[in-house]
């Protein structure tokens, strides 16, 4: 077999295997090689190829192929795919011939094509991820800010001003300033720890 029949071969028959299987699985929700998702970028490496309208990445073919050169007194030279079984017969005519072995590597990316997502899967996800913000966010604001750094800033300025402020409706006018001192004395104790721990450092 010629290399460039054995190189397309080998990608057509993977692309019709893949739509076959494609069209096989459809009616159980299933998808080959699915598009429209979202995927890490970092294990793909830096060279890694996608097609950005439907995110599908490129997935690399390799070969490893042994090639025969093979000169014949009647059948000239040929370069063709080894198969494990040389014939050089030429109409049944006796020759002398030559055969050299040699061996190629390469690969080939290419896109496969994307089994996409119906619109309202693609819909569901999105909300799906809309959810997970709106959760980050609620635990980002109202259980840190709102609690934490609230009620840490709320002592310290009762501590400071001996239990003047904040008091009464000041607590509720004040929610975001007594959030803010909060965190501003979460990073001076940090500060303060760090200092401690160098000078202990130095000094052990």
């Amino acid at each position: 077999m010629d290399l460039k029949d054995f190189v397309a071969n080998t990608i057509s028959g993977i692309i019709d295997g893949l739509v076959e299987a494609q069209g096989r699985i459809a009616a159980h929700g299933a998808y080959v090689n699915p598009g429209n998702l979202m995927g890490s970028t970092s294990d793909r490496g830096e060279s890694a190829l996608w097609d950005n309208r439907n995110n599908n990445y490129a997935r690399s073919i390799s070969f490893d192929v042994a090639l025969t050169v093979q000169e014949g007194s009647n059948t000239g030279a040929k370069i063709g795919v080894a198969t494990g079984l040389l014939n050089l017969g030429a109409g049944g005519a006796s020759q002398n011939s030559q055969v050299a072995v040699n061996r190629v590597q390469f690969t080939v990316p290419i896109l496969l094509p994307a089994n996409d997502l119906p619109e309202d899967r693609i819909l569901m996800q999105e909300e799906i991820a809309k959810g997970f913000v709106a959760v980050a966010k609620f635990i980002a604001y109202y259980i840190i800010w709102s609690f934490v750094l609230f009620n840490l800033g709320r002592a310290s300025l009762l501590l400071v001003t001996l239990g003047q402020y904040p008091r009464g409706l000041d607590v509720q006018r004040h929610t975001d300033k007594i959030s803010l001192v909060g965190f501003l004395a979460l990073v001076l104790a940090w500060a303060l720890v760090a200092v401690y721990n160098n000078t202990v450092g130095v000094h052990a």
